[in-house]
């Protein structure tokens, strides 16, 4: 009444995205270290005397950069929960190649929709949502040292991460979170002596560790990852934390507990 304009009925709209399958492709190469383990990465291919856990008994030490050739193939939202399946071939300047394949998803898509683990990763604040990430990986390859340090080592592994963000990476302002279960193999050659058959041309410490190794652990890792600094990629105020805790146990023939942190603490200049 009144004359005025009558309102348009409300009408309910459903909108129905559906994401595209698609791949990427990379072929390259250059000059870096390639990592024989995850986990940590993630998912690469880590040091294996890193990945093993030792570091004052000669089973460690820092990988040395390589000359390498690349490719890695990934598929992207294969089951529609913006998965990412990824294979990946290095070929080092010694001919040795590492294969590793990771795949990644939100930790929701994994159980039901009417499943409590379902509501419980998304509601629970334990959790970050449907930001919470599972990983799965497996690794093989080979670390050639035997210029550089006398040892060759072969190493397998398979393990899963679950991260507070897909892909085990945050944003350069969040907190990162994660735990991971891994099991990893490793085989150390000492280098052969040329003249002695039975001898080994390396230092006693290589030779003490030679064999076949299994490891099994979990380890649970915090940073801040720029989250307390004033600005991540040019601080000059603020605080930054990061650390490690990490438990191997059988069935492994490794044992050990390890602790890391580390906290820089930055002071605007007077």
């Amino acid at each position: 009444g009144g004359g005025g304009k009558s309102q348009p009925p409300l009408v309910g709209l459903d909108v129905l995205l559906e994401e595209r399958k698609w791949y990427k492709l990379y072929l390259g190469g250059g000059v870096g270290v390639n990592d024989l383990s995850s986990s940590g990465s993630g998912g690469g291919v880590m040091d294996g005397g890193a990945m093993f856990g030792a570091s004052s008994n000669g089973r460690t030490a820092a990988a040395l950069p390589k000359a390498h050739v690349e490719a890695t193939a990934s598929l992207l939202n294969l089951t529609g929960t913006c998965d990412v399946t990824a294979a990946r071939c290095v070929v080092d300047q010694a001919g040795n190649a590492s294969l590793g394949m990771t795949h990644d998803r939100p930790l929701y898509s994994l159980f039901g929709t009417d499943s409590n683990l379902y509501r419980t990763v998304l509601t629970n604040p334990l959790f970050n949502g449907s930001r919470t990430g599972f990983r799965a990986h497996a690794e093989s390859g080979t670390d050639d040292h035997e210029r550089t340090r006398s040892v060759r080592e072969h190493v397998k592994s398979i393990g899963i991460r679950i991260s507070n963000f897909v892909g085990g990476r945050a944003p350069s302002d969040e907190r990162e979170v994660s735990a991971d279960w891994t099991a990893s193999y490793r085989d150390v050659v000492p280098r052969r002596h040329l003249t002695l058959p039975y001898g080994c041309d390396a230092s006693p410490e290589i030779v003490g560790t030679a064999g076949p190794s299994l490891k099994h652990s979990v380890k649970l890792s915090y940073n801040t990852n720029g989250s307390g600094l004033d600005d991540a990629y040019n601080p000059t105020e603020g605080y930054s934390l990061r650390g490690t805790a990490e438990v191997a146990c059988p069935p492994g023939d490794v044992g050990f507990a390890k602790f890391t942190a580390g906290k820089p603490l930055l002071r605007p200049p007077i």
